[in-house]
């Protein structure tokens, strides 16, 4: 990868036009660093030295001298894009972040000015990154800023003042730990849903109580609005677990507000986050025309075409799919696909991949299906839950389709599979309960109406709420199973209303 082709590619048409102006300000008689600039903006891949030699110099050289003045406009490149006039350009980036950017220049003055022994200027320079270190809760800011005042005045001023300065050292170096450890707190959180398609629902439980339980220690000792804010998180966890989806919108609510009381908080990313959170209890609650507004709100504070966009579209996907709207669920799960495995992660993108084969099933494009899920799709790699339900699915197209030896055979790898994971604690009882149903189902010979009594009572036990064999919304049972099962056993061939 050159990094310096992708930083001249990644600038904005108006942050282009400024760098290059920049660079003509140069007064040299050749500015050989525009000439560099404009042959590797013009080409889409980065071009090799030898033809950069070419068109800056005018004939072939060494590669050490363009890579001299490759390093050099790069420096130039990051200079710029740091610079307070870019800052000031880009609307895009978080007041919190420009901020953040001018205490460090701050900070790193301390020493040009330290060395030019102008100690009042270094502590006017100092107190100033403090104080906005302060204002925005940038605790790495207050803590080097308080370090570095301390060792200017630890051989001018008294010991008691230099005991007020480290008491204030201590205090925010723990504040910057516990925005640390709530930080931590809420991605482990995360990954614990993000990679598997089934749920530890004791650990995670667990996991509430007692991270809410440090959370509210940490905030009452520092106050950090911060902190307050990543503990609505697992707060609001906690209700989604025991699906009490109204006091868990109270909970977005009021992470809401912080967000948006706060300038050392606020970020369009994190309204969009609060809104996909809405959008799931929405869903849960079975009114999806809120869930769509919230995913309008979402995308007004998404960039197109960016990580956070992609994810909107997503739960777009989710709503119209579980809304049983499946042309405009067709039409999100077309625009998720144009993302990149590379910039979402091959298994988020592979999830995408599954939902687009979802809606085809229930648009009957079976074959379709079936060409899908030949492909190697990174969620199989989750044993215990996606690669069940892409067993599962591939067993019920091939049942639409009237291809029962197929389906039979998949079954019978089904049943393999499940027998091989049974201790897996994340394979839950739904799943094997399905294997059984679909090897009953393989014994009448595929007749749906011939299971009698001990059909209807494994179909009873998927439409339970037991946390073990409930079906749930956002997860790799898009389909209810148990939903279209019952339909095959009444004979019908419709489609399958989603709802719990």
């Amino acid at each position: 990868m050159d990094v310096l082709h992708s930083l001249l590619h990644s600038l904005s048409p108006a942050e282009r036009r400024a760098f290059l102006h920049q660079l003509r300000i140069n007064k040299k008689e050749e500015n050989k660093s525009l000439k560099l600039a404009t042959a590797m903006l013009a080409k889409k891949s980065a071009p090799p030295n030898r033809e950069l030699a070419h068109i800056v110099y005018g004939k072939i050289l060494g590669g050490k001298k363009v890579e001299m003045l490759k390093k050099r406009l790069r420096n130039r490149l990051e200079d710029f894009l740091i610079s307070d006039a870019n800052l000031e350009r880009c609307k895009d980036i978080p007041e919190v972040d420009r901020v953040i950017t001018k205490i460090k220049k701050k900070l790193a003055l301390k020493s040009y000015f330290e060395k030019h022994r102008n100690i009042e200027l270094t502590k006017a320079i100092l107190d100033e990154a403090i104080a906005l270190s302060k204002e925005y809760e940038y605790y790495f800011g207050v803590v080097e800023g308080l370090n570095q005042k301390r060792n200017l005045l630890v051989l001018t001023n008294g010991p008691k003042e230099i005991e007020l300065i480290d008491k204030e050292i201590e205090f925010y170096e723990y504040c910057h730990q516990s925005f640390w450890r709530a930080c931590n707190l809420y991605y482990e959180l995360c990954s614990l849903y993000d990679f598997y398609g089934n749920y530890d629902y004791a650990f995670i439980k667990r996991f509430h109580k007692a991270s809410i339980r440090e959370l509210k220690k940490r905030f009452d000792k520092t106050g950090s609005q911060l902190i307050n804010y990543y503990s609505k998180f697992i707060e609001l966890d906690h209700y989604l677990i025991q699906q009490k989806y109204e006091q868990a919108k109270a909970v977005i609510f009021q992470q809401m507000d912080i967000i948006n009381g706060n300038k050392a908080i606020f970020r369009k990313s994190r309204i969009t986050l609060a809104c996909w959170n809405i959008i799931n209890c929405y869903v849960h609650l079975n009114d999806f025309q809120s869930a769509l507004y919230y995913c309008s709100l979402a995308k007004s504070f998404s960039i197109k075409h960016t990580v956070n966009y992609y994810v909107t579209i997503q739960q777009e996907f989710y709503v119209h799919f579980y809304n049983k709207d499946y042309n405009n669920a067709f039409q999100a799960s077309v625009e998720v696909l144009q993302s990149s495995p590379s910039e979402m992660g091959k298994f988020r993108y592979s999830t995408y991949q599954f939902g687009h084969t979802c809606v085809l099933f229930m648009k009957k494009n079976y074959k379709d299906v079936l060409k899908f899920l030949n492909e190697n799709l990174e969620v199989s790699k989750d044993k215990a839950g996606w690669e069940v339900s892409l067993r599962a699915l591939m067993i019920m197209c091939n049942i639409e389709l009237n291809r029962t030896d197929e389906a039979a055979n998949h079954i019978e790898n089904l049943r393999k599979h499940i027998e091989y994971h049974k201790r897996d604690p994340l394979l839950f009882e739904r799943q094997k309960i399905i294997a059984r149903l679909l090897l009953l189902l393989q014994s009448k010979g595929f007749r749906f109406r011939d299971l009698g009594e001990k059909g209807a009572k494994l179909i009873t036990e998927l439409k339970s709420n037991d946390p073990q064999k409930r079906w749930e919304y956002f997860t790799h049972e898009l389909i209810p199973f148990h939903k279209w099962f019952e339909k095959k056993m009444r004979g019908e061939r419709t489609e399958v209303r989603i709802t719990k």
